[in-house]
């Protein structure tokens, strides 16, 4: 497979995965499809350069993205980036270290740094002057500029996590380049060697991807093996930009407001009384990890379902878009681990509601019920199981 620039190594990813550095997660495109907003096409290979996809794929999603948001076409110097990487030829960069690169030194028009006639001249640090730098800096004073990588471990329901994370941001993915079939790039189960724009998945499935290669645009297998995804956020400190990003928010705000999402509480209170897992691909008297992770993956699809108490309670606590809190509240996650107590009965995990009642699965019915208050919960998991409870909730951005 030949090197198309793309290197999986992650630098760093702890602290984003933590959510330091979290973005918010602002629906700009309900639908997922940025389409409008595609930016000019760059060539990436005008003279055989193969090395700086995350380059190029970043500055493509963050011009889609500033198209959409602010309506400003955007045209940005790759050569700034790739020399302040700096980009290895023939190797490439990890998109996490070149997003970084621009969070240290901003970017600059392409008229400033442009294109060049030949390698030798592109990879000239010689033409990077002061002025360039102090451009660089002028932007990130006028621009906060964040990104978050989609995932740690790949969820089994990728596609889906892709999709929604597609109303928020363009995504820059790593693919496997290029071999088509029947009109689609199809990818095996190796590692990726190239890094791009997913601009959207369309209705039957298929990834759509624009690309700093020939063809630009590219239709995806849709079991194309996109090891990894990340997201982009750009907010502009200009005054008259900030007005058009409130004009923005306030048309989402409104659409919003017509097609309101059902929170956890509503799927919750629907559920009650209900086998929320009649397939009983988990036993009934064992479904309670699973019960409460279907139904946190109705509001949330980037939330895996899982069968076990301690695989959820480790993904609550390594997920930055959930914390521990101390007090219940409504829509809190109630989790006492299997593994934790003293052996005499196994964990259990529910939600609490409204009330001071906590609904979980009932091991014996197999139906989603409001079966406890805190009280009792502490009395049968602390007391006589010997278990920690655990509170988790959902962040609010």
């Amino acid at each position: 497979m030949i090197n198309y620039g793309f290197i999986e190594d992650v630098l760093d990813l702890t602290a984003y995965m933590r959510g330091e550095h979290r973005m918010p997660s602002i629906p700009y495109v309900e639908n997922g499809d940025w389409t409008p907003w595609l930016p000019v096409y760059e060539p990436q290979a005008r003279f055989f350069e193969s090395s700086g996809c995350t380059v190029w794929g970043s500055l493509n999603c963050i011009e889609t993205f500033m198209k959409r948001v602010y309506g400003v076409e955007q045209n940005y110097s790759e050569r700034f980036t790739y020399l302040n990487v700096p980009i290895t030829p023939d190797t490439g960069a990890d998109p996490h270290k070149t997003c970084e690169t621009i969070r240290t030194y901003g970017l600059i028009n392409e008229r400033d740094l442009p294109m060049t006639r030949t390698v030798a001249r592109y990879l000239n640090r010689d033409d990077l002057t002061e002025a360039m730098y102090d451009k660089g800096e002028r932007w990130l004073q006028q621009h906060e500029f964040r990104h978050e990588w989609l995932w740690n471990k790949r969820p089994a329901n990728y596609i889906e996590v892709l999709k929604e994370a597609l109303k928020t941001s363009p995504l820059g993915v790593s693919v496997t380049a290029w071999r088509e079939v029947d009109g689609v790039f199809v990818s095996d189960n190796g590692g990726n060697n190239h890094f791009c724009m997913l601009f959207k998945i369309d209705d039957e499935g298929y990834p759509w991807i624009f690309d700093s290669y020939d063809h630009t645009i590219k239709k995806l297998s849709k079991d194309h093996n996109i090891r990894r995804a990340k997201r982009f956020w750009v907010n502009r400190r200009l005054v008259r930009d900030m007005k058009k990003h409130v004009s923005v928010l306030q048309s989402i705000l409104n659409s919003l407001m017509i097609f309101k999402k059902k929170t956890l509480a509503q799927y919750c209170e629907e559920a009650i009384g209900t086998d929320v897992t009649p397939d009983d691909l988990i036993p009934d008297m064992v479904a309670c990890a699973i019960t409460v992770s279907t139904l946190i993956n109705k509001t949330d699809p980037t939330f895996p379902k899982v069968a076990g108490t301690w695989t959820l309670w480790d993904i609550l606590s390594h997920r930055s878009d959930y914390e521990r809190v101390t007090t219940p509240t409504p829509e809190t996650i109630v989790i006492s681990p299997t593994g934790t107590g003293n052996g005499s009965i196994p964990g259990h995990v529910g939600i609490y509601l409204a009330g001071d009642v906590i609904a979980s699965n009932d091991s014996q019915s197999g139906k989603f019920i409001k079966n406890y208050t805190l009280d009792t919960w502490k009395a049968r998991y602390v007391t006589k199981g010997g278990f920690p409870v655990y509170y988790y909730k959902k962040k609010t951005i």
